[in-house]
């Protein structure tokens, strides 16, 4: 609360402290999409004197930024796709735009930050067909081919805000699920998500914090609200999303973890080379999975572990180790940070838990990969995460390039 005697859920910032050190802090909204808890954030796209603002799901998983904005791109041609695990497909183009995210008020106008970065313009969206009551014929999540749909997806969103330090491959695609048109020549370009491009120089800092929220007192009274009724209505609670302030706010984090490396330094469309951005792995951490058979030893397996809001369950993704040994049993994820402290991902105590999902979809462009775990949105509730890039930092002398994930 203002007067200081809410202590929050560790690591907590206030929002005065956050703004003190010159960070954005932005709203995080907690939603009900017809029984699926998703995360959703508003964002302004513009280009020209056209501007678009919009809800769009806030996904820590997802590569790049994926949005429906008929008004800026009207007349351009796709020239990318994007697949998601659970059938959603885009055809995009890739476009140069100014992106801006609205922080809160503190006794003024309402602050923002903006940058201009390459997105994908959604033309067209693939869904899987869904299931409907009594029909046995009704193809599943994984069979059969796509069809045509429309926005909003998950009730509201107009796309996808993601988060991931990873930029998307310029691979040829090769999609799991069919979709009715081609897409021969897509994917020349990369895209890479916007909050790994809003700070200049090598510390790119942000946190999301989905534990402590207004039911912890943190807006003190002044909750943020969507201007769309329905969408305000399905709110559950409200989070943040804290921009910036580096090394004045990492101290208050005392499990850091090294980032895993990515593909190297991310370089814009029509950029000059060595202007790029640092980048991590789609798994972001490395974790332990165990699995517990009746009476037996439990089955431990050393993985990676992809940090992602937009999966509403703890998955695991098949692969040349994570086999289905580790299938449909009693499961428990931990995190070992650089000091040999163990961290509790999942089940989270006295909230339930059990066993992962199943996926056991080949990964198309990896098919020798030895496995992952997405260990979903869960974690986020009772950990605040920070993601940290950076090429050097005498903060965290133990941990190298590319950066840090701090809990």
């Amino acid at each position: 609360m203002a007067d200081g005697t809410y202590a929050g859920i560790s690591p907590f910032i206030s929002n005065e402290a956050a703004v003190a050190a010159g960070a954005l802090v932005v709203p995080l909204f907690v939603m009900n999409c017809s029984g699926t808890t998703k995360v959703g954030i508003l964002v302004t796209l513009a280009s020209g004197d056209t501007s678009v603002t919009q809800l769009y799901e806030f996904d820590t998983g997802g590569k790049g930024f994926w949005a429906s904005a008929p008004a800026l791109s009207a007349g351009k041609a796709t020239d990318l796709v994007t697949q998601y695990t659970s059938g959603i497909t885009y055809l995009a183009a890739a476009a140069e735009v100014t992106v801006t995210l609205t922080g809160i008020a503190s006794g003024g106008a309402a602050p923002t930050i903006s940058t201009s970065a390459y997105i994908g313009l959604v033309e067209e969206i693939y869904q899987l067909p869904k299931k409907t009551a009594g029909d046995a014929a009704s193809v599943g999540k994984k069979d059969g081919n796509e069809e045509l749909s429309s926005f909003p997806i998950y009730d509201y969103f107009f796309g996808d805000f993601g988060v991931s330090l990873a930029a998307t491959s310029t691979q040829p695609p090769n999609l799991t699920h069919p979709i009715p048109v081609s897409v021969v020549g897509y994917n020349q370009v990369s895209i890479l998500g916007v909050l790994s491009q809003l700070q200049s120089g090598t510390e790119q800092f942000f946190i999301v914090d989905l534990a402590n929220t207004d039911a912890q007192g943190v807006w003190d009274g002044q909750v943020p609200s969507l201007p769309d009724v329905g969408a305000q209505d399905a709110v559950t609670k409200v989070g943040r999303l804290i921009i910036g302030g580096g090394t004045a706010l990492q101290a208050a984090f005392s499990h850091p973890f090294q980032l895993q490396p990515g593909a190297g330094p991310y370089v814009p469309p029509n950029a000059t080379a060595g202007s790029g951005f640092l980048t991590g792995s789609e798994q972001q951490i490395a974790g332990t999975l165990t699995v517990q058979v009746g009476s037996q030893t439990p089955q431990t397996l050393a993985t990676t572990l992809t940090m992602d809001t937009g999966c509403p369950q703890v998955t695991l993704h098949a692969g040349t180790q994570l086999t289905a040994d580790y299938e449909s049993k009693p499961t428990t994820l931990t995190a070992t940070d650089i000091h040999g402290a163990d961290v509790l991902l999942y089940p989270i105590p006295d909230k339930g838990g059990g066993s992962a999902h199943w996926d056991d979809t080949p990964n198309p462009n990896q098919p020798d990969s030895p496995g992952y775990v997405n260990s979903a949105l869960e974690p986020f509730f009772s950990h605040p995460t920070a993601f940290w890039l950076f090429s050097a930092s005498t903060q965290l002398p133990t941990v190298k390039a590319p950066g840090a994930v701090l809990m």
